[in-house]
């Protein structure tokens, strides 16, 4: 504590006439000063027992210089004491605010922390919270209830800068400790009882205009808060601070605490219009109101601003070669120190896709997405391309980035999605030999033959193009005539049968549930004369969770059946599961089936793999093997 609120410890000889000083007056008058008398003489007495055992200890060694760790003793003899002291004398909290410093004469705690003490007494019952605020340490509390329970500052309010303790409820005396969550750590601090009103709420689509510098500074910066109210559908959302007067800095606290990185992330920039920018890029974890609060960089900085929050732009794109442009850090993700800008677009069934990004800015990077899970990706120079088929009908998310952190910039971005005539006469020939010549080479390995590679059979050459080969894509040699393609292989001969699998696994999701997916009876039967069909029982357990149990029919759309001869089987049927306002307990299990297909053509399976997604991180992957 600062000296000007707390004694220092040569001051500690005339106790009596410091604690009249600082008493309260309580209600009769005599029931507070019988505590403070009480404290004292626990303090002395402290007091005493340390200085006796300097004494003896100084007995015992005839009065010669003691070794280290007997000077250790007595310096944790009186420290305690000096604590012992203070801890009985704390400093009353008058008008619910204070400013403070952790300094040297104060109290030192267990974990080499300083504390300081305060006691704040309220006869209302209503509910109310302590708030610490400090910009030169990470501040943290402690508080002693009048029933004596100790209370630590809540994980879901803390910041870097700032903890909160919320819920208390008097009547009665609060013991505060205010402290730090780092060792040995000195600084001025701020301290508050009532907790902080938020000035509006604000919602996506929303933009609020507001003034900082009205109210109390706290970590020597003004501060007005905000309550966000994210949209159910789970979309990412980026919450921009405009101001002219002075550079925002920005907090969010949600059901989780702090917002911070994979959930979200923090930046910092100016606009083509030279406002400063805060910039607040998150995942919403659940419906749930989150806290929203606006500050400055600069210590005492005052003016107007602008808050706004909208949903993360998710551009769709043609993918018909045509380049589109984009500028990397406005509107896109942020992530692990780099911005994400997201294309989509969707591919028919066996197009040929191929992507291209430029720029002169910087070195880009590409990666393809299918249903969140990357498929491709490249980096490396100005010009990156990624290639790949689509087996069926497929929506892609396209993400750009950079190599080096923190860079932005000017760049283009081009989809094509179609077919290998198509890819001939946009990128010319010697672009769609290159193309072809990467697919082919991915593909060269495959069980089943690349059909893919030339969805329209053979080619129309026009004078002066190159002919592809309709089974590998690459250029015909010179003179030989385009050669059919091969017949496809026979039909698998599949025979009807059902068995027990009887495998599980589990997974934790990112908001740090556990969930158990079990698959128990497998039916497999012939559809049609050349098709497989699987239907696969599922139970999905809680086993920990307890909340809204998202819509079933929406989680098996993301699963992935495979075999080992290396057919993708499509997802036809979904059944059972859970009504759309289903509520999950810890323990609850739902159950339902998933119906798939595949071609037939080609060997007899011996396994299968089932890919659950959680979420977009949590993965169980369950091995079926087959009964011959």
């Amino acid at each position: 504590m600062s000296t000007e609120s707390a004694p220092s410890p040569d001051e500690l000889t005339p106790p009596s006439e410091r604690a009249a000083a600082t008493a309260e007056p309580s209600p009769d008058g005599s029931a507070r000063a019988a505590d403070e008398r009480m404290g004292l003489r626990v303090a002395m007495g402290l007091g005493l027992v340390a200085v006796v055992a300097l004494l003896v200890a100084f007995a015992l060694g005839g009065g010669e210089p003691q070794d280290e760790r007997v000077l250790e003793r007595q310096r944790l003899a009186e420290r305690t004491a000096w604590s012992a002291y203070l801890r009985q004398s704390p400093v009353a909290l008058e008008g619910g605010f204070t400013a403070g410093a952790l300094a040297d004469e104060d109290a030192v705690g267990p974990q080499e922390r300083r504390e300081d003490y305060y006691a704040y007494e309220t006869a209302d019952s209503s509910a109310f919270s302590i708030v610490a605020t400090a910009s030169a340490f990470t501040p943290d509390l402690i508080v002693t209830t009048p029933d004596g329970q100790r209370l630590a500052a809540s994980g879901l309010r803390q910041t870097n800068h700032r903890a909160e303790i919320e819920g208390l409820r008097g009547p009665g005396r609060f013991v505060v400790a205010v402290t730090s969550r780092e060792a040995d750590v000195r600084g001025a601090y701020e301290l508050s009882v009532g907790g902080l009103e938020t000035e509006a709420t604000l919602r996506p689509g929303e933009t609020l205009r507001g003034e900082l510098g009205s109210g109390v500074s706290r970590a020597g910066r003004f501060e007005v808060l905000y309550t966000l109210r994210p949209r159910d559908d789970d979309d990412p959302l980026i919450v921009t601070i405009a101001s002219e007067a002075f550079q925002p800095r920005a907090y969010l606290l949600g059901p989780e605490g702090q917002v911070t990185e994979p959930q979200g992330s923090t930046d910092q920039m100016d606009d083509d219009d030279g406002r400063h920018l805060a910039v607040v890029r998150f995942l919403p974890t659940r419906a749930v109101p989150y806290t929203l609060i606006v500050t400055s960089e600069a210590e005492g900085a005052r003016g107007a601003f602008s808050v706004d929050a909208k949903p993360l732009l998710v551009q769709a794109i043609t993918p018909d070669g045509s380049p589109a442009g984009g500028t990397l850090g406005k509107r896109g993700w942020y992530r692990s120190g780099r911005y994400i800008d997201t294309y989509r677009f969707t591919a028919p069934a066996g197009a040929v896709v191929a992507v291209e990004v430029s720029s002169r800015a910087f070195n880009p990077t590409v990666s393809l997405l299918q249903n969140k899970r990357p498929v491709e990706g490249g980096q490396g120079g100005r010009t990156v391309r990624v290639e790949t088929i689509a087996d069926e009908e497929t929506t892609y998310e396209v993400e750009v980035s950079s190599v080096d952190s923190g860079v932005t910039g000017d760049y283009t971005v081009s989809v094509y999605a179609g077919t290998v005539s198509g890819l001939l006469e946009q990128y010319g020939a010697e672009r769609a030999e290159a193309l072809m010549e990467s697919l082919a080479a991915r593909y060269e390995n495959a069980d089943e033959t690349p059909e893919a590679l030339t969805p329209e059979g053979p080619v129309e050459i026009e004078e002066g193009a190159v002919a592809l080969d309709p089974l590998t894509g690459l250029p015909a040699q010179d003179g030989a005539a385009l050669a059919p393609p091969p017949p496809p292989p026979p039909a698998a001969r599949i025979r009807a049968r059902s068995f027990a699998a009887g495998v599980s696994g589990a997974a934790t999701t990112r908001r740090g549930h556990t969930f158990q997916v079990s698959v128990g009876q497998v039916q497999i039967r012939p559809s049609g004369e050349d098709r497989i069909r699987i239907r696969l029982q599922i139970a999905e357990q809680s086993r920990d969770y307890a909340g809204p149990w998202g819509v079933w029919a929406n989680r098996a759309e993301q699963t992935v059946l495979v075999d080992d001869t290396g057919r993708s089987y499509r997802l036809v049927g979904v059944e059972g599961g859970n009504r759309p306002d289903a509520w999950a307990d810890r323990g609850d299990t739902r159950r339902g089936a998933l119906v798939y297909e595949a071609t037939a053509r080609g060997e007899v399976p011996r396994s299968l793999e089932l890919r659950y997604p959680l979420d977009r991180r949590a993965v169980v992957s369950l091995p079926i093997g087959l009964p011959r």
